[in-house]
């Protein structure tokens, strides 16, 4: 067994971590990974697993975020880049790697975006939201589609109004989602240098001079790309998709990664095959304290329960009254749960909720599980 070691990266460690970015994110382009050292990536925020003789072989960074939803803010981390060379993969180093990611962390929990769910189950993983993937012919979309009395400004994505955007985003996912990503100036900039780098565009939608919906986009050879599209009425999207569909003579095809609940999704036009359901971000718990932020309700008795985390070797126990769920020393419990149980219940995953549990009492666990909806409705829609 090879003996990783683990520690944060350095200032020196710059060049090889973009080799390392450019063997194992081949498709992302010289450009991209240019731009992403130099603009955006951060020592502090990177850890490295290195050989025994000190060379360093394997990468993650943990990248700071707040989720928000209608009452509260949570503080997290959205690990991007785990990646190794290829002749240390499945030897460990990125199992070393992210274990120690997941006890250094100073968060209740942590979310990944995975290239294949597989690989990070075993960890305590579990799916949080889904995207409806479409690549549909560009008339699909007339069914949705609307002139608006709407005025339509394109702005380059250099000198975007970052403001005008923001408030819209921020409205339209608090209006119609459980819980979203809040976008400081970082991720904004980040979010809009990545499709400059693409060519691409961004129009927002104007009612009375009040900002009510936008588009970022980029023409691709045979497809018109939607990356993302927000709006705070119907009037709003309908004006949106018509500006798409007056695309129709340069493109055939329109893709999205788009909300499960935006009607070319869930109510589609044409053919149901063009559209895929698309899993897209995991969430790990690492301690129960951020369960009330997901909860629709507290619960109306004080619940007891075990918190193992057979991974981290942690057993803790903790009382959950009123919004708050706090460590205690000793207590009778009335069930224990998993970080993969907390997930389980949280993001929908019923059929396997009591696979790690110990129930000692049914009604007070049934309680623990009423305070969750079935399965919140999410859009995370972050890359990196």
């Amino acid at each position: 067994m090879i003996n990783w070691g683990i520690r944060p990266a350095e200032a020196r460690d710059g060049e090889l971590l973009k080799e390392l970015w450019r063997y194992s994110f081949h498709n992302d382009g010289e450009a991209f990974t240019d731009w992403y050292f130099r603009a955006y990536h951060r020592f502090s925020e990177t850890l490295v697993a290195t050989s025994p003789a000190g060379q360093v072989v394997a990468s993650l960074q943990c990248i700071d975020m707040t989720l928000k939803n209608k009452a509260q803010s949570l503080k997290t981390a959205y690990i991007v880049g785990v990646n190794a060379f290829p002749e240390v993969r499945g030897r460990g180093a990125v199992g070393a790697l992210m274990q120690e990611a997941l006890k250094r962390s100073p968060y209740t929990g942590l979310l990944l975006m995975p290239f294949e769910g597989n690989f990070y189950a075993p960890l305590g993983f579990r799916y949080m939201n889904y995207h409806g993937q479409i690549s549909v012919p560009m008339g699909d979309l007339y069914a949705y589609s609307q002139k608006a009395e709407l005025t339509f400004k394109r702005f380059s994505l250099k000198a975007a109004p970052v403001t005008d955007l923001d408030r819209v985003y921020s409205t339209w996912q608090g209006r119609y989602y459980a819980f979203y990503v809040q976008r400081d100036s970082r991720r904004w900039q980040a979010l809009l240098d990545d499709l400059a780098a693409e060519g691409g565009y961004g129009v927002m939608a104007y009612a009375q001079g009040q900002p009510v919906g936008y588009l970022l986009y980029s023409l691709q050879e045979k497809t018109f790309y939607i990356r993302e599209m927000a709006y705070l009425s119907d009037q709003a999207r309908a004006g949106l998709y018509h500006y798409v569909t007056g695309h129709r003579s340069q493109l055939g095809t329109v893709t999205w990664s788009a909300p499960l609940d935006e009607p070319v999704i869930d109510q589609p036009a044409g053919a149901k095959d063009y559209i895929t359901y698309e899993p897209f971000m995991m969430w790990r718990f690492l301690s129960p304290a951020s369960l009330p932020f997901f909860a629709s309700k507290d619960p109306e008795v004080p619940l007891t329960f075990a918190y193992k985390d057979s991974h981290l070797k942690r057993i803790s126990l903790w009382r959950w009254e009123g919004d708050r769920v706090e460590p205690i020393d000793q207590a009778e419990v009335d069930f224990s749960v998993t970080p993969e149980t907390l997930s389980d219940l949280v993001f929908g995953h019923r059929r396997r909720l009591k696979q790690g549990c110990d129930i000692k009492d049914a009604e007070a666990f049934a309680a623990f599980g009423a305070l969750f909806p079935s399965r919140p409705l999410a859009y995370i829609n972050e890359y990196f």
